[in-house]
């Protein structure tokens, strides 16, 4: 999900299209449950909150 025109960065590490967003909903609604960050030390960042955050979904 790396930065490319097009895309809409949602946060340092994400960046997504509309393919990737209904990608990653229908992961989500099989039950996996994703923890979005750049790096292991950073806070977890969560999928739906940011996708709402950039009115995505």
């Amino acid at each position: 999900m790396a930065h490319t025109e097009g895309k809409t960065m949602v946060s340092r590490a994400i960046s997504v299209d509309q393919d990737d967003i209904q990608t990653l909903k229908g992961i989500q609604d099989r039950g996996v449950k994703f923890d979005m960050r750049k790096a292991l030390d950073d806070s977890p960042e969560n999928l739906e909150h940011l996708l709402k955050k950039d009115n995505l979904i």
